[in-house]
């Protein structure tokens, strides 16, 4: 389904820095907040300074069970996102 495409707003690496503390990893939490079927995650991209430098990319459906629905908390993380510097601009 096409309606849910959305892109973050764009920050500064140094915001995001600032957040995470410099030296540390970044991380995205996923939040499923339907108790119903396994969602789908078709894909999932980081842009530094308006060009994609990871992807997650996949065909599967049903790929995001709602393991933790409805206790605030993520059901799933991201991880492993490529460094980026205090002047670049990152958008998901």
């Amino acid at each position: 389904m096409n309606g849910y495409d959305a892109f973050s707003p764009l920050y500064s690496g140094q915001t995001l820095l600032n957040i995470i503390g410099a030296g540390n990893s970044l991380l995205i939490g996923l939040d499923i907040n339907e108790g119903g079927p396994a969602q789908t995650l078709t894909a999932f991209y980081m842009l530094l300074n308006n060009s994609v430098v990871d992807t997650f990319s996949t065909t599967a459906t049903g790929n995001v069970p709602a393991g933790n629905n409805g206790n605030g908390y993520a059901d799933y993380l991201l991880g492993n996102f490529s460094s980026f510097s205090a002047t670049d601009t990152v958008q998901f």
